[in-house]
């Protein structure tokens, strides 16, 4: 399994692959002359683009030969694109017949202005890109916007500005809410990502592909340079320990009911760097064509060639006119046992293969049932409240227990006993396709006015293999529920300020874990571990946790019936053989007596 550091994957650590860039296209550029060799049959154009207020921004726009004007792929982010955007998509976009065109957003790469992370502006000034763009002669006016993670998650925001020539998105790699889905997950600060982010992600490759296009012969890059270093985002999530309009407008969660253009998602359920709150966002798109690819993999799933195969038919569809019946096959699809092979060089396809794939109508799916499983003062889940010995209380000391998924080294070390509780389901008689984002209901005490709590929730095999499937997280002065915005599939936490508790009072404390595609087999258990967050990154989140020792009582009985709720799509069967322990990506496995395959 690889390392994955805190923050939208590193990408300056894929940049021993930066001698790719000498063989992209040649071509001419009116300021500077291009210090590279030529790739036959693909022209080059390198060039700045003005934003609304003025600023120059860096752009690069890739076209076949003497073709034009043709329908154009747009990419548009923080980390280069203006200068290298991932070659092997290009050559994709290209021979299928597309100009494509990458921009970086102000402030980074050679783009000229002032970096704000995560601002409106990036937003307002990708509406200006787009409409450029489509303008252009090289283009035929139809712009589709392409790009995972960061470029995935800023489509949002500037579909929902209805730029005049964008036809269709096709993000991948992205999140829900800014807030409580990256930076204070569950209102706890993830400090590992946002400082790796802030300092070594975003910046390191900011400035390795700037030097780049600089070293090509670009004089106003050139001094550009070197005022790239670590961005503002630590400092400004530091300031605004709530959610609030810095966040939600940047937040696909926010943006989507404005965006109306045909759009596909693209999302990994067990991606390291971002997680799966993304498929939260799919219900709220008011775009009548929209559709969801679901696979397993890590954050740059979006570069498999499934998934893009998917957004080629997508934009084929919508930006050509191609008859390929896309908008018509069910809304999601769902890939199960991925196997990725590596990658030749940096932004490849990469060759994959999926044993089943899953249709559904929509998501969440039409049919889903819900089970609900009551916790036990004996450690069990079972169906119905706790009542005679199977009620009553239970302890564990936070926060000296906590489980780390980041791989099986990691993974290996379980949660003391007395720091966390275990519950477990007897074997489940059928397989149990669990689609959705589980809920947690607690009834619990604290010592203390203020705790941390951090759900996981694991696959226990017949023979006592522990295979991680997702977590859940929840401060507990941020307990207040807005039941207005949330959903059966989402418990909305406004995040606007804390709530202390009482010591010993007994509270309600409702929270959902992150979206699960998984099929539990028949004659396995689920089991729900209870312990702290963990300020070590696993792999790349590590939230810093309330230093207030104390214990912490759970409540089981008829009047507190703390519980776990699995949203189930009835009919749906494993297939293939059993996925060996610890082969399933990002998904550690471990036995239970501690030891690792």
């Amino acid at each position: 399994m690889k390392d994955v550091h805190a923050g939208f994957v590193s990408r300056w650590l894929q940049l021993a692959a930066i001698a790719m860039l000498l063989l992209c296209a040649g071509g001419a550029q009116a300021g500077f002359d291009l210090k590279d060799r030529p790739l036959a049959g693909i022209e080059r154009e390198f060039g700045y683009f003005k934003a609304a207020d003025g600023t120059p921004l860096a752009y690069v726009v890739y076209r076949p030969e003497g073709a034009g004007p043709l329908p154009t792929i747009a990419w548009y982010d923080v980390y280069g694109a203006g200068s290298m955007p991932p070659l092997g998509m290009v050559r994709a976009w290209v021979a299928r017949g597309y100009a494509f065109v990458a921009a970086s957003v102000r402030g980074t790469g050679c783009s000229d202005g002032d970096y704000v992370p995560f601002g409106a502006q990036d937003a307002r000034d990708g509406a200006v890109f787009v409409d450029w763009a489509g303008s252009q002669a090289w283009s035929n006016g139809k712009i589709g916007l392409v790009g995972n993670s960061q470029p995935g998650i800023v489509q949002f925001g500037i579909a929902a500005l209805h730029p005049t020539h964008l036809v269709a998105i096709a993000p991948g790699g992205t999140i829900s809410r800014i807030y409580a889905d990256g930076w204070y997950l569950g209102g706890i600060y993830n400090a590992s990502f946002a400082a790796h982010w802030s300092r070594y992600d975003q910046p390191g490759a900011s400035l390795k592909f700037a030097q780049l296009r600089a070293g090509l012969g670009d004089k106003d890059c050139e001094a550009r340079v070197a005022r790239i270093g670590p961005n503002s985002l630590v400092a400004r999530v530091r300031a605004q320990p709530y959610d609030g309009e810095y966040y939600q407008r940047y937040s696909p969660y926010d943006r989507a009911p404005d965006v109306t253009v045909p759009t596909l998602m693209v999302q990994s359920w067990t991606d390291p760097a971002v997680g799966s709150s993304a498929l939260n966002v799919f219900a709220r798109l008011t775009a009548k064509s929209k559709r969801l690819f679901v696979l397993s993999g890590g954050h740059d799933s979006y570069l498999d060639s499934t998934a893009q195969e998917e957004v080629g038919r997508w934009m084929d569809h919508w930006l050509k006119g191609d008859d390929n019946g896309v908008d018509g096959e069910p809304r999601v699809r769902i890939d199960f046992g991925t196997t990725p092979t590596a990658a030749a060089n940096y932004g490849d396809v990469v060759p994959v293969h999926a044993t089943a794939t899953q249709a559904l109508a929509d998501w969440p799916a039409p049919e889903t049932k819900w089970q609900s499983w009551f916790m036990t003062a004996g450690g069990a889940l079972q169906d119905k409240p706790a009542n005679g010995e199977a009620a009553g209380t239970r302890e564990y000391f936070y926060p000296a227990g906590t489980e780390l998924p980041g791989d099986a080294v990691q993974f290996a070390m379980t949660a003391l006993d007395w720091g966390s509780l275990r519950y477990r389901t007897p074997p489940v008689a059928h397989d149990t396709a669990i689609f959705g984002a589980p809920e947690v209901v607690l009834y619990a005490a604290s010592e203390q006015v203020n705790t941390d709590f951090m759900v996981n929730l694991h696959d226990v095999s017949p023979s006592g293999d522990v295979t991680f499937i997702q977590r859940g997280y929840l401060r507990a002065s941020r307990r207040a529920v807005d039941s207005s915005r949330s959903t059966a599939q989402y418990v909305f936490h406004p995040h606007l300020k804390d709530e202390p508790l009482q010591a010993g009072h007994v509270y309600r404390f409702d929270f959902s874990l992150l979206p699960v595609v998984y099929i539990l087999r028949a004659g396995h258990s689920l089991e729900l571990l209870l312990a702290a967050p963990s300020p070590i990154p696993s792999p790349g989140w590590g939230l810093t946790p309330l230093m207030l020792p104390g214990f912490n009582t759970v409540y089981h009985d008829s009047t507190h019936p703390s519980l776990l709720k699995i949203p189930v799509v009835p009919g749906i069967k494993a297939q293939g053989p059993e996925p060996q322990c610890g082969s399933l990506p990002f998904q550690p496995c471990r036995h239970e007596n501690g030891s690792t395959s």
